[in-house]
């Protein structure tokens, strides 16, 4: 029983991975520091780093720290052109995030979606990261994404944005776009019956 336990909630996964296809981004786990990743520093004491200090899985995670003394607007972004993108098809865009939001800082992921001719034809909108943030455990945010007709290409924001009063941020962002280990294991578990039915 136990068996066909196992075989039926790798199979229902094995069916919801085939809707989606993970977007595949660059160096998600940023174990490579910030390969692949274009730094946008926009307000003064900004950084973004590849720490060793908190990660969700692997050596390194990517961490935000921003300090402003008012007005709104983005103070720190990484970006991401991903490419060999089809229109009509469901793209998982998931990320793990943790941190401390001063008064008015926020802090989001966001898609736009190319076509060939580099025209924006569409977005998945604002991915809110902040709501609910917690200091000390992560929480994954993003889902599934349908491109639009003519898709080619998206590309991949994380930012966070200042409000109109002083604050110190921190957001530590892992995992971008990798399978978790669970899923991974019950995907193994389930090829493994598949092949023990034969």
């Amino acid at each position: 029983m136990k068996k066909a336990m196992i075989f039926l909630c790798a199979a229902s996964l094995l069916c919801s991975s085939a809707n989606a296809v993970l977007l595949p981004v660059t160096n998600g786990g940023f174990e490579n520091g910030t390969t692949g990743w274009t730094l946008n520093m926009l307000g003064a004491g900004s950084t973004m780093v590849s720490s060793p200090e908190s990660p969700l899985s692997g050596n390194y995670s990517a961490k935000f720290v921003t300090d402003w003394q008012g007005g709104g607007g983005v103070k720190a972004e990484i970006l991401q052109m991903v490419t060999g993108l089809s229109g009509g098809t469901g793209y998982d865009f998931e990320l793990w995030v943790k941190g401390a939001m001063g008064p008015g800082g926020v802090a989001w992921a966001e898609i736009k979606w190319f076509n060939a001719s580099h025209v924006q034809v569409g977005g998945t909108g604002l991915i809110n990261l902040f709501a609910g943030l917690s200091s000390t455990t992560y929480q994954q945010k993003g889902g599934t994404y349908i491109t639009p007709a003519g898709t080619a290409s998206g590309e991949v924001s994380i930012r966070l944005e200042g409000g109109a009063l002083a604050a110190h941020n921190v957001l530590y962002v892992d995992d971008v776009c990798i399978p978790e280990p669970a899923s991974l294991v019950l995907l193994g578990v389930g090829g493994f019956f598949l092949r023990c039915r034969k």
